[in-house]
């Protein structure tokens, strides 16, 4: 008489060989916590203890699967099944389902064991297997895709990731060095042919624009008071000032014309003020 074997999953993903990792799949045990019922047929028990460091298992009574399937039994979409669920499939409550599952248990293992001799292909290879996975397989009629875990889920908890030493993948010695170091000697040729305008200068020369100098009123008057100008018909010193800014620091002692390049409000104002005037060349 087949036993009524249930099989919990203990542990998660992380460090998992491939070939376990399968055969968790095949038992459909896919999460921490998932529970199956299956028989003690050789073939699932050696899958069993195949996965004995993920997986914890013990015979079952119909007392105690009676009680897993009433809190724990979801119908397709993720939905508890209650009573009418139980009696679209024949049966009037979780007993008598724990009991008929029994009986299903031994009419699959009779017919797999019938397919088993039947059966005389040879075994699939492993990478075989994985690629039919990969597949997209139906499901009511509807094409799904397989979802499987990324390849980085293997990784965590490990120290090195997958590069063996923690030594490796450390630093920039791999590559020859950080960024552009090296790009004028051993990387000279990746330069040449893929950025060869990195060296040199690019872009354009901006005008030359006259110095402008500043020049306070004060200096004026002593170049005045000098000699260095001469007065014009109106009897003003006429004051010409190329290249030159006049501020307003000082004062003037007579009025005087004064022509130069800019001019300060406040030396504007006290050139006029003395009875001069100033305009900008």
């Amino acid at each position: 008489m087949q036993k009524r074997i249930a099989v919990v999953r203990v542990r998660g993903e992380v460090g998992t060989r491939g070939d376990v990792e399968d055969t968790l799949k095949k038992l459909r045990l896919s999460r921490v916590n998932h529970c199956i019922v299956i028989d003690d047929a050789p073939q699932k028990m050696g899958m069993v203890k195949k996965c004995s460091n993920y997986i914890t298992w013990g015979e079952v009574d119909s007392g105690t699967l009676a009680l897993v399937l009433r809190k724990r039994a979801r119908a397709p979409g993720n939905k508890r099944i209650g009573k009418e669920e139980l009696k679209l499939g024949g049966f009037e409550s979780f007993e008598k389902f724990a009991e008929g599952h029994e009986a299903h248990l031994q009419a699959a293992s009779a017919k797999r064991g019938a397919q088993a001799r039947e059966e005389t292909l040879p075994r699939r290879s492993a990478w075989v297997q994985r690629r039919e996975d990969k597949r997209a397989f139906e499901k009511d009629g509807v094409i799904m895709a397989r979802r499987h875990r990324k390849r980085s889920r293997r990784y965590l908890g490990s120290r090195s990731c997958g590069a063996g030493n923690i030594k490796n993948r450390r630093g920039k010695g791999s590559k020859g060095g950080k960024g552009y170091a090296g790009s004028h000697k051993h990387k000279w040729t990746y330069i040449v042919k893929y950025e060869p305008e990195h060296f040199g200068r690019s872009g354009f020369t901006p005008p030359v624009r006259a110095d402008t100098k500043g020049i306070n009123l004060w200096e004026i008057n002593k170049m005045i008071q000098r000699g260095e100008f001469k007065k014009d018909e109106s009897g003003k010193f006429s004051v010409e000032l190329r290249g030159y800014k006049v501020l307003g620091g000082g004062s003037l002692d007579s009025p005087a014309f004064i022509k130069a390049s800019a001019f300060s409000k406040c030396a504007v104002g006290k050139i006029k003020s003395f009875g001069g005037d100033a305009k900008v060349e």
